[in-house]
């Protein structure tokens, strides 16, 4: 049976009964030609391959860079194999795409603005169980995240994207139209007890003190590149709609969560030591899997602040 939700007095299907592939994410099939690397295509949805690229070696090389930003504007996750970066070119990375953001949620071990993502092997808990975008509790969320792998299980621990921008286009038209003008708050407070619970050792701020970290965004979000619009909801941070209760916000919140991670927009990276992945916030989410016991997972990240989220023109639907 279809899962069926109303907003403003119209009722909407938003799961279909017949299954149907979803509309391309057309960077995926039709590649740029780049001067200083190529790229390889990693789903029909999202992600690429960066090969040919020595990170440590090009980091002032401002022509690497800028075929970068737009190479991530095509494909919204990009993946290095076999890099050797320290902390400090881990920074110069994250600073190609913009200002480095300090996650005042989670302490840090290296730099204000570099955040260690660790789980040891007696742990039975990861750093994020839930499907999330970085720091969107904030009225200037993450922009771009740089996550780098120093040491991982021989399997197990992949970290799973989802294109956000395919999720908005293949809903149900009327359902866009009425999404367009909808906003969502955003919430540290319940995401954050359960991780002082679930990561004592790395949990910064309190229960009261994450009471004050809230947003509100639009529910749909303009790209300021692009200007492809997105889903901007996930489980980890979206509590409920403005104006609405969490009980009332939930039937619909939870079809729309649902159908965002649906495989057909999802693409992942398997981890191995020395591997880089770079990824755009505002039009993915990811998630990573808990699926080593016994083993130890660590990574090193910088994210950039974004800017705050801009609601499409409802005219341009």
């Amino acid at each position: 049976m279809a899962s069926r939700s109303g907003i403003g007095g119209l009722l909407i299907n938003i799961d279909t009964e017949i299954y149907r592939h979803s509309i391309a994410h057309p960077p995926q099939f039709s590649p740029k030609l780049y001067k200083n690397f190529r790229v390889e295509p990693l789903t029909g949805a999202l992600g690429a391959e960066v090969l040919g690229l020595n990170i440590p070696a090009q980091l002032t090389d401002e022509s690497v860079a800028a075929e970068l930003r737009i190479a991530l504007h095509q494909h919204l996750v990009l993946m290095f194999r076999n890099q050797a970066i320290s902390r400090e070119q881990l920074r110069k990375v994250g600073q190609w795409f913009g200002d480095l953001q300090i996650n005042q949620s989670v302490k840090k071990h290296e730099s204000d603005d570099v955040m260690l993502v660790r789980q040891e092997a007696d742990e039975p808990y990861n750093f994020a169980g839930n499907w999330h975008s970085d720091v969107t509790w904030d009225a200037r969320p993450s922009g771009e995240t740089a996550l780098y792998a120093i040491e991982v299980p021989p399997c197990g621990g992949d970290t799973h994207f989802a294109n956000t921008a395919l999720a908005f286009e293949t809903l149900p038209h009327e359902l866009r139209q009425n999404l367009i003008n909808l906003t969502a708050m955003h919430e540290l407070s319940r995401s954050q007890r359960e991780f002082a619970l679930k990561k004592k050792a790395d949990a910064e701020l309190g229960s009261e003190a994450a009471m004050e970290k809230f947003a509100e965004h639009p529910v749909i979000r303009t790209h300021p590149i692009t200007g492809r619009r997105s889903l901007f909801i996930n489980e980890q941070f979206t509590t409920r709609f403005a104006d609405m209760s969490e009980e009332e916000s939930r039937p619909l919140l939870s079809s729309l969560m649902r159908h965002q991670i649906r495989p057909d927009f999802t693409c992942r990276i398997r981890w191995k030591k020395g591997t880089l992945a770079v990824w755009d916030n505002r039009s993915t989410i990811h998630y990573a899997s808990n699926d080593y016991p016994n083993l130890r997972r660590l990574m090193m990240r910088v994210s950039t602040v974004g800017e705050v989220p801009i609601r499409p023109h409802v005219s341009n639907s």
